[in-house]
């Protein structure tokens, strides 16, 4: 360890300098002055320094070495004769960590040298290792808060109906990102194209157009091009820090995977509902055919009733003139036929109510397969 001692006697230099130098490096400075312009000043890991000087004392001394950065927090001891409450105090207070009293025994100042020394570097490895802690614990912050970006869009993707809400879940997860890009969604019939800013451009469009099978990662320096069979993601603007870009180029593998997966979920589901849609025009089809039939046959039962309803009257009308009847026994037979015919009506007018209904609901299934055919 290196060690910078102050005092304007030349004696007690050479005193110290002895004592010290069997475990240390020692610089010497016969001034204030001197020790704030010395080369070796940012250098020295502990200072000690006389209280007494000519031109300016060890307690100003101090209060100007713990201005510099360097020296901050490093030990720095006093040297004097005076040995007041006062005087401790005053040490104390601009800064010191120990005050040894003149005349001294050099073993105790080798020994408190040391054990500042031994402190220091135990704070510096506290300080260190705290920083560390709050490096590792920012880190684990921001990687927590990116991955919530991942899992709200994997969550949310699943929600999207179609390729534009698709497109735009991504821009909002490139956002939160932190990231500024395009996307371009390849479907069977069309292409989407979307940008955080709106639309992108048309140079942004061909370059991704062109990037279709060129590998999955493209890299442009702080832009990058993230390939997959149904959709390519433009990134405009990576982080220069080697560790975020890597980290955030993880992530952004995760999203293509996301939006690659859901893009072929919702060619899968659009499959389904045309084929569903098939199934149910063909099923409606053929009870349009079936309530066609029926109602056919409805109305043909219906003809046959009437038909024998008319040639009932006409054979006992012609019957009941070639008997010989009495008007008492016409009149029964008369009523008897008036009361069937009355409930033949009565049948026939239900069989009209139902004809109504078949009508309706005809209507209803053409109109139904019409709108599924739009």
């Amino acid at each position: 360890m290196k060690v910078m001692i102050v005092d304007d006697v030349p004696k007690n230099l050479t005193i110290l300098q002895h004592a010290l130098a069997k475990d240390h490096e020692v610089f010497l400075c016969s001034s204030a002055r001197e020790c704030l312009d010395h080369e070796a000043r940012a250098q020295a890991d502990a200072f000690l320094l006389d209280v007494n000087m000519p031109e300016m004392d060890g307690f100003e001394l101090c209060k100007l070495l713990r201005d510099f950065p360097d020296v901050e927090n490093k030990p720095i001891l006093f040297l004097s004769a005076l040995d007041s409450i006062e005087q401790k105090m005053s040490g104390y207070e601009v800064g010191g960590d120990d005050y040894i009293t003149k005349p001294y025994d050099l073993r105790e100042v080798c020994r408190k040298v040391n054990v500042h020394l031994e402190r220091a570097k135990n704070l510096m490895k506290v300080e260190q290792q705290k920083s560390a802690a709050e490096d590792i614990a920012r880190l684990a912050l921001q990687q927590s808060s990116e991955m919530g970006v991942v899992a709200r869009f994997v969550e949310g993707s699943a929600n999207c109906k179609n390729y534009e809400e698709l497109a735009n879940l991504t821009i909002g997860a490139l956002t939160n990102f932190g990231l500024s890009g395009s996307i371009h969604i390849r479907t069977r019939e069309d292409t989407i194209d979307i940008s955080d800013n709106g639309w992108p451009s048309e140079l942004e469009v061909k370059l991704l157009e062109a990037a279709v099978g060129k590998g999955r990662i493209i890299d442009m320096g702080l832009r990058c091009i993230l390939n997959a069979e149904r959709v390519s993601i433009l990134i405009r603007n990576l982080p220069s820090d080697k560790e975020i870009h890597g980290r955030l180029r993880d992530h952004l593998a995760i999203l293509l995977t996301g939006v690659s997966a859901r893009i072929s979920a919702i060619e899968a589901e659009d499959y389904l509902r045309l084929q569903q849609d098939h199934w149910v025009n063909a099923a409606l089809k053929q009870v349009c055919g079936a309530l066609s039939v029926i109602k056919g046959k409805f109305e043909e039962h219906d003809s046959q009733t009437t038909k024998i309803m008319d040639t009932l009257m006409q054979d006992l009308e012609l019957g009941m003139s070639r008997l010989v009847l009495s008007e008492e026994q016409e009149d029964y037979f008369l009523a008897l036929v008036d009361n069937s015919m009355h409930r033949l009506v009565k049948l026939y007018h239900s069989g009209v109510e139902i004809d109504r209904y078949f009508n309706e609901v005809e209507k209803e299934l053409e109109k139904i397969i019409n709108e599924n055919v739009c």
